[in-house]
């Protein structure tokens, strides 16, 4: 009996130090949990707003890529809307040419023939001064440059985007392959070149409107215009296009061919009241 007397308080001390601990264990975990760390709502705050910073700088990334790729892109459209204007004046100038192919060049029409169902004349270059290595160093470009129209018409067709934008652009650059030779050499050579590969080099005055700017300044039917301005006139399109380059109502210096004789007059920038047509003439 007396063993069991002094266990029992012994049980009772031990079990309220057990209580006693836990309690204290459980009020001590809000104090540590508040003095450790932020609130729930401040977690989430810092955590919205780093989401946010690195959104901003991925997207700045990602879009910096996308404005230089416009900025590109809207400059090879101006460029393509200066090429399709150029095309525009050049099928005018074909359908002027359509319209008016019953008429009759006042040279030797017969050469003239024979120039343009050839690729390349060689013998139309013999006049310009150059060698014959020169005349064939030409020639070749010349043909290379075609041949390469030629196989570009043909993959347009057969992969179906003849006629559309991307034909127009890679055209136009093979075609300003061909009118870089009007840099590199002097205006009788390359008006020797056009007449050796069949196209046009003069334009000739078909009909002039009276009291018009072309008839006060003297200008007839027949007559060869060679230069308008600063600019050297191989064609209709070359002509219109030096019309509109400058200032409207300035004066111009204008220089003829007529009947072999060169004369120059003077008529002020704009419409000249003319009817004209692209010609090969042998130089």
């Amino acid at each position: 009996m007396k063993n069991t007397h002094f266990i029992q308080p012994a049980i009772i001390v031990a079990l309220v130090f057990i209580i006693g601990i836990l309690l204290g264990t459980k009020f001590d975990s809000p104090r540590e949990n508040n003095t450790g760390s932020q609130s729930p709502d401040m977690q989430a705050g810092a955590s919205e707003l780093q989401q946010t910073t690195a959104t901003a700088h991925t997207d700045a990334d990602l879009h910096q890529p996308i404005l230089e790729q416009l900025a590109v892109e809207s400059n090879a459209r101006k460029e393509l809307e200066k090429s399709l204007t150029d095309l525009e004046l050049q099928v005018s100038e074909l359908n002027s040419h359509l319209q008016n192919s019953n008429v009759t060049n006042t040279r030797d029409s017969a050469s003239q023939t024979q120039s343009s169902n050839r690729w390349f004349n060689e013998k139309a270059m013999l006049s310009t001064g150059l060698s014959e290595a020169e005349i064939t160093e030409i020639k070749n470009k010349y043909e290379t440059i075609e041949m390469e129209k030629l196989y570009l018409r043909d993959r347009a067709i057969r992969e179906n985007w003849i006629g559309t934008e991307r034909y127009t652009r890679e055209l136009t650059e093979l075609n300003g392959r061909f009118d870089s030779f009007r840099s590199q050499t002097s205006d009788n050579i390359y008006e020797s070149l056009l007449y050796a590969t069949g196209q046009s080099n003069r334009v000739v005055i078909q009909d002039v409107m009276q009291n018009s700017p072309a008839s006060l300044a003297g200008i007839k039917t027949g007559d060869f215009l060679l230069q308008y301005g600063e600019a050297r006139i191989y064609s209709a399109f070359d002509l219109r296009r030096a019309i509109t380059d400058g200032e409207a109502g300035e004066e111009v210096r204008v220089e003829l061919d007529r009947n072999g004789t060169t004369s120059t007059v003077y008529l002020p920038r704009g419409p000249m009241g003319i009817r004209m047509e692209s010609t090969s003439v042998q130089p």
